[in-house]
């Protein structure tokens, strides 16, 4: 399922010093393109609310994410509350920005001014793009911030975002996105993770997909050949969703690769240089049928480590020892240059080290040694929140005392690794990787 996009990706970050206010204790990191079309991300800690231009916007506490349509001008302004009590006020004044004017010719008339016999059905699935764009607008989990890539290697850019329309003649609405020609049937791919809020058949879009990345953030494919995805999949940043076609309004086999925040149209062109994922480009798959962990990095796999999920199997419940499914991140790092076999206790190193058994013995209690990955659930009522939330049940990546046991699900609820794999697993990843555990 996943691919691998970068050859090449520079990442133009935009830091930007126009602050009205600053009386934040905590440090603010803004990466972005600050255009109309653009789209701009904020990176701290201790965040409790956002307001953009005076209307609650959605954070995970850690990111904030704004978007600039393609006809806003002039100042917006972004307010930024802090559990600690500090806050911040961020002023941003967009430039003009001039569009393209592009002419269309070889439609099927009924797509260019569609008979009354089509109302009906263009209405109803407009009513169905507008209910999933809501939707996606109250996810506040980053999902987005493990990276985003092209959805196709390749191609010929045959239209551009935000250029004036003229179909057969007929002034059309301006192109909300980027036309890459490439012929039938190559593989399309989901730009970053998120969850599939819709694959279906439209009437202009044709075969269609469209996925909410979180906190307003949405991606769709047009004119697609063939869907692999379902409503309500998660994806994550490379995995396949289809491929490339000519259904519905499209005079050639072609991806139309849009993008939203909110209702906000966004130029895909600029999302791909934010910085998006800078911070890290590795995800994590725990499967607990294979009792292995698969670690990603650029679209691609780099390792798979042997682990032991719980003796009781999956669950999310508070009390059960079960290893809780779906999606989580590395929420904090604990254990840097310990010895191999030290012994945490509460998250603390003792300043024992321990002897580790290879053989098959059980020990006499549930250690947790040598390095932490301590995951946080991203998924309200499955691993996060009241009674099922896994940070409250310290569930954690760590190494284990019963080496001789790993490849065999003998955990009380947390994912068991080799001592020298786990240490190699937190070298390499960052903190707010992406861990998705799998039954």
């Amino acid at each position: 399922m996943m691919f691998n996009f970068f050859k090449k990706i520079i990442f133009l970050i935009f830091i930007i010093p126009c602050i009205d206010s600053f009386a934040s204790s905590a440090v603010v990191t803004y990466y972005g393109d600050m255009r109309p079309g653009g789209f701009m991300v904020a990176r701290s800690s201790g965040i409790e609310r956002a307001v953009f231009e005076g209307k609650e916007i959605k954070t995970d506490g850690k990111y904030v994410t704004v978007g600039f349509d393609r006809d806003d001008r002039g100042s917006r302004t972004l307010e930024l509350f802090f559990y600690d009590g500090s806050t911040e006020r961020k002023s941003i004044k967009l430039p003009e920005r001039d569009y393209a004017i592009q002419h269309v010719r070889g439609l099927q008339a009924e797509h260019v001014s569609p008979g009354p016999e089509h109302t009906e059905r263009i209405q109803r699935e407009r009513d169905v793009m507008r209910n999933a764009i809501y939707q996606a607008g109250r996810k506040e989990n980053a999902y987005f911030s493990s990276g985003i890539v092209r959805p196709v290697e390749g191609g010929r850019i045959t239209s551009v975002f935000g250029s004036q329309r003229i179909l057969d003649g007929v002034p059309g609405t301006p192109h909300n996105g980027i036309d890459i020609a490439l012929p039938q049937g190559t593989p399309v791919h989901a730009m970053a993770a998120g969850v599939v809020l819709l694959a279906d058949d439209f009437f202009f879009a044709g075969k269609y997909v469209m996925i909410a990345h979180g906190q307003g953030l949405i991606s769709f494919y047009m004119h697609l050949s063939k869907i692999d995805v379902i409503q309500g999949q998660r994806v994550y940043r490379g995995d396949k969703i289809g491929e490339l076609g000519m259904t519905g309004r499209a005079t050639g086999p072609h991806l139309h690769w849009g993008v939203q925040w909110n209702s906000s149209r966004i130029d895909p062109a600029l999302l791909l240089h934010t910085g998006i994922g800078q911070q890290g480009s590795h995800f994590i798959r725990v499967s607990v049928a294979e009792q292995k962990l698969h670690l990603y990095g650029e679209g691609e796999l780099i390792k798979s480590y042997p682990v032991s999920t719980s003796r009781y199997g999956t669950g999310s419940e508070s009390g059960s020892y079960k290893t809780p499914a779906g999606l989580h991140r590395v929420a904090r790092k604990i254990g840097d240059g310990a010895l191999v076999g030290s012994v945490f206790r509460g998250r603390v190193r003792t300043g024992e080290v321990t002897e580790i058994y290879y053989d098959g013995r059980s020990s006499d209690g549930d250690y947790i040694l040598t390095r932490i990955l301590r995951l946080e659930g991203l998924e309200p009522g499955i691993n996060k929140g009241e009674e099922v939330d896994s940070y409250s049940r310290f569930i954690y990546i760590h190494g284990t005392k019963e080496e001789g046991l790993i490849g065999r699900p003998v955990s009380r609820g947390c994912v068991r690794m080799r001592n020298e794999d786990v240490i190699e697993l937190f070298n390499i990843v960052e903190e707010g990787t992406l861990v998705e555990i799998i039954p």
